[in-house]
């Protein structure tokens, strides 16, 4: 095992011990609260998120050994858990969370190396996959995605690689490997395919995002790596890329945020920091959107998934913003129900009640990767 491999599984293990268990209940911007955003269980260090073509919610309730699934106003719809290592089970980790347009679930069965599907009330269809480092096996995997014609993406992060399948399982081709450089790969934490096929792979080791045609090209790749405006850390996980293009990327290490990019790799935007208030973020590792432009980021040590408005995350056309736009935290009582905040608007909040937290939004450019 390399030490990179090694660096980045210790510290998915830290993530998972450091956890603490919450309830989740759900708030409405407006006043009015609405049920569900989870289960009577709430969430123990939520790992994947992800949105079906109707705005269903599935989240990859990782220390709970389950998914959940929500309709897109939070109403709590099933969950389904099978714990072991047997058909149709999943051992503890399920790590992430994809669904194609058919409405098939894949889970990122990490601790036994494989992919589990399943309806989208959670009847088991099938798995493939096994510890090892030929066509089809796995070495921890960590991410997975499905594109428009049900092609599956699977980073396969141990074996610094993505590897693709059709939906049912059948190997169709694998790029990267391990180190730097033009389609290389360093333990790969995070997939993601817009609605042309291009495939976005936070490259976790070497802290950058690449992107790929769906045969594995390499097409360019984007890094900033630094704690500054448009910078990551060296510890990208989550990637989620909408309609228009705009790629999403959960920063795990800065405190925690996310940042904004065009699908070339120029910054767009950026909000979160450390902390549990609203639009503060623990170890953010999931995120996705769906087709009206809710984001939702898997909070994971908060035990939370937190929902944003597009709108009011990127910035105007002028793309002009100010020091105006951050916001401090509140020293008042947490509200009954969320409100805009300027820049930054929560949509949804899976759990506690909700209060103003530091956010902010800037623009401009992000430096070219190497």
């Amino acid at each position: 095992m390399t030490s990179a491999k090694r660096t980045f599984l210790t510290a998915l293990a830290i993530i998972v011990l450091l956890a603490f268990s919450g309830v989740a209940t759900a708030q409405a911007a407006g006043g009015t609260e609405e049920s569900g955003w989870s289960s009577t269980s709430g969430f123990d260090t939520p790992f994947g998120v992800a949105v079906d073509t109707s705005g269903n919610v599935y989240v990859a309730d990782t220390n709970n050994h389950q998914i959940q699934k929500f309709t897109s106003n939070g109403t709590f719809v099933t969950k389904w858990q099978a714990i072991g290592s047997g058909i149709g089970e999943f051992q503890s980790l399920p790590y992430d969370v994809a669904v194609g347009r058919s409405g098939t679930v894949y889970v990122v069965d990490s601790n036994f190396h494989r992919i589990t599907t399943f309806t989208s009330d959670g009847m088991f269809l099938g798995q493939w996959g096994s510890k090892g480092s030929g066509n089809g096996q796995f070495d921890a995997p960590s991410a997975v995605a499905v594109d428009n014609s049900g092609t599956v993406y699977v980073a396969d992060t141990g074996n610094h690689r993505i590897q693709t399948f059709t939906s049912n399982g059948t190997y169709i081709t694998e790029w990267g490997s391990e180190w730097f450089g033009d389609g290389k790969l360093d333990s790969p934490s995070g997939v993601a395919v817009d609605g042309s096929g291009n495939v976005y792979v936070a490259d976790t080791g070497n802290g950058q995002i690449k992107t790929f045609a769906s045969d594995g090209t390499f097409v360019t790749k984007w890094e900033a790596i630094g704690s500054g405006i448009g910078e990551l850390y060296s510890c990208t996980h989550g990637v989620a890329v909408d309609d228009s293009g705009h790629v999403y990327v959960t920063d795990i290490y800065n405190g925690g945020r996310v940042l904004v990019f065009t699908s070339d790799g120029t910054f767009l935007a950026q909000w979160g920091s450390g902390g549990s208030g609203i639009g503060e973020f623990t170890t953010p590792l999931g995120i996705a959107v769906d087709r009206s432009g809710t984001i939702y980021v898997a909070d994971t040590n908060n035990n939370r998934i937190q929902a944003f408005k597009r709108s009011d995350v990127l910035p105007a056309s002028s793309g002009t913003v100010t020091q105006s736009d951050t916001v401090p935290p509140s020293t008042s009582s947490p509200a009954p129900a969320l409100f805009a905040i300027p820049g930054i608007m929560m949509a949804a909040i899976f759990y506690g009640r909700c209060a103003a937290g530091q956010t902010k939004k800037t623009s401009g450019k992000g430096r070219g990767g190497r």
